[in-house]
């Protein structure tokens, strides 16, 4: 084998390697890798969603409307006894696809623990039925991310 078929086939190999691992080495800029995950056993789409975290405690979560229309305006609200939550930011994801990054940072209301924003979710011309994961990251003393399964219609 000749020095130029030999430095081919590495130099292949080492387009291959980059190729398997550069997702593992890229950062998902919505959601970090040091916090817990959580899944609270509840539907969005129901209505009101009560959750007792491990971290901050007993909190609720309101979105209206909770038939989650694509483009129209989705107002958040968390409320939680604790005082050591220090900001709130809400994401919604394709669940399937790429469905570029939605993200709302809620703002404390008051000095009642209360939470509140607005956020919007896309239109997706390939499916009018789409699922999508909507998350609550809650940072303070540590991060926990509130992830549930939503659907929206358009």
């Amino acid at each position: 084998m000749s020095f130029k078929h030999l430095l081919t086939v590495l130099l292949l190999l080492g387009v291959l390697g980059l190729v398997l691992f550069l997702p593992s080495l890229i950062d998902n800029p919505s959601h970090p890798r040091d916090e817990t995950l959580s899944y609270p056993e509840c539907n969005l789409n129901k209505g009101v969603c009560t959750y007792s975290s491990l971290l901050y405690g007993d909190m609720s979560i309101t979105v209206l409307q909770n038939e989650f229309p694509a483009l129209e305006p989705l107002k958040v609200a968390l409320t939680s006894d604790s005082t050591v939550i220090k900001s709130v930011v809400v994401s919604i994801d394709g669940k399937d696809m790429f469905m570029g990054i939605n993200q709302a940072v809620l703002t404390q209301s008051g000095s009642d623990g209360r939470w509140e924003g607005v956020i919007t979710i896309p239109v997706c011309t390939v499916d009018a039925d789409m699922a999508w994961v909507f998350s609550i990251t809650l940072k303070g003393l540590e991060t926990e991310r509130l992830v549930f399964n939503i659907k929206s219609k358009h």
